[in-house]
């Protein structure tokens, strides 16, 4: 489940899991689990969430395929893969498309700076599929 208020992918809130065994163990998927709580109180980069703006969030679930591996950007597409990037224990996640992502260097640089992933540290890239429950 995601929060998002404005449109704004680069602050939402969550983290994959594979906690739910008759879903993501038992038929190979993960789940995209944001708490909507700790999404408005829970970082300190994002305020806590008035009562005037519940009216404003929206909260989806993301159903996420087993992420492979890739070798290049070449073999990603914004619109149909979702990126994970990885150095070390450090990763960003960033959903396929999304308004106003319309490049895979703009995926993959988002979900970096998600990461905390400096642009000239080496990183491994992933891809994945989602089915998305709005």
């Amino acid at each position: 489940m995601s929060q998002m208020m404005g449109g704004d992918s680069e602050s939402a809130y969550g983290h994959v899991c594979g906690l739910f065994p008759l879903v993501a163990r038992g038929w190979g998927r993960w789940f995209l689990c944001r708490f909507p709580g700790s999404a408005g109180s829970g970082r300190n980069c994002v305020p806590p969430v008035t009562p005037e703006e519940l009216a404003w969030l929206v909260y989806d679930v993301d159903v996420l395929t087993e992420p492979e591996p890739i070798d290049s950007p070449d073999q990603l597409d914004v619109k149909r893969y979702g990126v994970i990037v990885q150095c070390g224990e450090r990763r960003g996640l960033l959903l396929p498309d999304l308004p106003g992502v319309d490049s895979v260097s703009e995926q993959i640089a988002i979900a970096r700076r998600k990461g905390n992933i400096d642009e000239w540290e080496a990183y491994q890239l992933w891809r994945f599929e989602v089915e998305r429950h709005v």
